[in-house]
């Protein structure tokens, strides 16, 4: 592991020194988390400790993926160095990776790092080696624009509507991704006012346009057979599609799904009908670059899942650790910690599985006080088995029990059907019967609400 390194440096804004710490080498294959954090624009972040002042530093940096043999230089051509003086840090930057690989893994690729000369050229060569294609990059970009133009009529609601109507199918789930995204980076960022505008824009588009559309299509019944699946992705419409329908239906394909296409494969060849057999020879090779494609980054998010808990479970302040990098984990996180917790207890090192239990209590606690708090009142009556418990917590939170909650409710069971959470999607049911009767009983959002601004 290489670790970041302390630099003095001069705060733009107050211009008070202070002592900042760097990260100038990216090795993917010993800490996959600091990608994440460079494309996101969270690596050499710096907060100055006199004045609060944030911001990126521009410094010279050496990106390192084994797994596709890339070594990429980032020389900032705002910095007016020498060429000499790029050649000499390149050089030290490339020697001090070389030092912390094992021997057998400095290969002659390690020699000839390509340089660029901005932040955001070297972002785009590592989307364009992970698939991201330049249509996908202006897409996004595109995106932004839409987000930006959205927030600029946000005070004037008749250019709003005029603008939603206009750009009406534009407003896709990629776009809400993309305002989501926004508005996790301005929170972050500090800059509480924009995030508010941004959540003040998302309730907006949702009132005037509607819940977008999932870009992931309905699975497959769990009982359909090899030859409905076959026919489903053959006659996917374009290569979007097949995608969604792969990444919807991917637990159906299994050996015994490879077997009956490769049977197919062979009775058309034996049949004589050589365009379909190409037509199923070519699906098959799609599928399986697609979920290769799938288990790459499963297997990327597990090694920063990893990293990310090791370093948390190395550090002097765990839960200070958690604190700062709260908007890096996730369900894979979680995945990880529970897979930890259960071998601590099959080695019967319960004191070890005691502790990993109680920083994942902790963890949960950290990631549901982000949620909206229609969503928290969803976990809380998860939590709870009977229906006297539920009912006594819709009691506790009248204000945001309304349709729109129930709408939420459906929302999350949905998602729980799609990934097949049997036992969440029941009892997901058993709370949408349950507020259904607690709206019918008068209990409404709107009166709550009321009686809570009167106090009562």
């Amino acid at each position: 592991m290489i670790p970041p390194q302390p630099i003095q440096i001069q705060c733009p804004q107050c211009r008070q020194p202070h002592i900042a710490w760097i990260q100038s080498i990216v090795d993917v294959g010993q800490q996959p988390e600091l990608k994440d954090r460079l494309l996101r624009g969270r690596l050499n972040l710096i907060t100055c400790p006199h004045c609060g002042g944030k911001g990126m530093l521009s410094i010279p940096l050496l990106y390192h993926d084994p797994s596709k043999e890339m070594l990429l230089c980032l020389m900032p051509m705002e910095l007016n160095l020498m060429r000499e003086d790029q050649e000499r840090l390149i050089g030290a930057m490339t020697n001090a990776l070389m030092e912390a690989l094992p021997p057998e893994k400095r290969k002659g690729y390690l020699l000839q790092p390509r340089t660029l000369f901005s932040l955001q050229r070297l972002i785009e060569e590592i989307l364009e080696a992970d698939g991201v294609t330049r249509e996908m990059l202006d897409e996004q970009v595109e995106r932004a624009r839409l987000v930006q133009d959205l927030l600029d009529r946000l005070d004037d609601e008749e250019r709003l509507k005029a603008l939603v109507a206009q750009r009406r199918e534009e407003l896709t789930y990629e776009l809400f991704l993309t305002l989501a995204t926004s508005m996790e980076t301005a929170w972050e960022d500090g800059d509480e006012r924009l995030a508010q505008r941004l959540a003040q824009l998302q309730e907006k588009l949702l009132e005037l346009a509607g819940p977008p559309p999932s870009p992931i299509p309905e699975p497959l019944p769990e009982g359909a057979t090899y030859e409905e699946v076959i026919q489903t992705l053959l006659e996917a419409e374009g290569e979007r599609q097949l995608q969604g329908l792969v990444i919807a239906n991917r637990p159906l394909l299994d050996y015994g799904f490879f077997q009956a296409l490769t049977g197919q494969i062979e009775a058309a060849q034996s049949a004589g009908e050589a365009e379909r057999a190409k037509q199923l020879m070519d699906l098959r090779a799609r599928i399986v670059e697609i979920t290769d494609e799938l288990d790459r980054q499963v297997q990327a998010a597990l090694e920063r899942a990893a990293g990310l808990l090791r370093h948390i479970l190395e550090s002097d302040d765990p839960r200070r650790v958690i604190q700062e990098r709260i908007e890096e984990i996730d369900e894979t996180f979680l995945m990880v910690l529970s897979a930890n917790i259960a071998q601590a207890r099959a080695e019967g090192k319960e004191e070890i599985a005691g502790g990993l239990e109680v920083l994942y209590g902790y963890v949960l606690s950290r990631l549901e006080a982000q949620m909206p708090p229609e969503l928290q009142l969803i976990n809380r009556l998860l939590r709870v088995e009977s229906s006297e418990a539920r009912e006594k917590l819709l009691r506790r939170e009248p204000a945001l029990v309304d349709e729109r909650f129930l709408d939420l409710v459906r929302a999350v069971a949905e998602d729980a059907r799609r990934q097949r959470q049997r036992e969440i999607v029941e009892r997901l049911g058993e709370i949408e019967a349950q507020v259904e009767r607690f709206l019918e009983g008068g209990q409404s959002g709107s009166e709550g609400r009321a009686g809570h601004a009167r106090g009562t």
